[in-house]
């Protein structure tokens, strides 16, 4: 992982951009062992983006379900809890049951 990032040409798209290995590190291994990621104004002002892994037969991931929304209309915490749950179940419904 440490390779890959190394040679990953990193660009700040918003200033709350997640540009640091280390901190991507850490958010992929909790995208690992919570099933999501969580992500707040990384590419968009504003954003709130919960994203799940399409896995294939291997649990290789192969695509993603990405669920957006609005901070002026949902606080973090509150977006991941309702819409977390459903990427979930519609990544592992699209991993024909391989999923997590």
């Amino acid at each position: 992982m440490a390779a890959l990032l190394n040679r990953a040409d990193l660009r700040p798209v918003t200033p709350k951009t997640l540009l640091d290995p280390d901190a991507i590190t850490a958010r992929i291994d909790l995208a690992r062992r919570e099933g999501y990621c969580l992500a707040q104004e990384e590419m968009l002002i504003g954003e709130v983006v919960i994203g799940a892994a399409i896995l294939d037969q291997q649990g290789r991931p192969v695509g993603a379900i990405h669920v957006a929304g609005s901070l002026a209309e949902w606080p973090a915490a509150r977006f991941a809890a309702r819409f977390a749950p459903l990427a979930l179940e519609a990544a592992r419904a699209l991993s024909g049951g391989s999923g997590r």
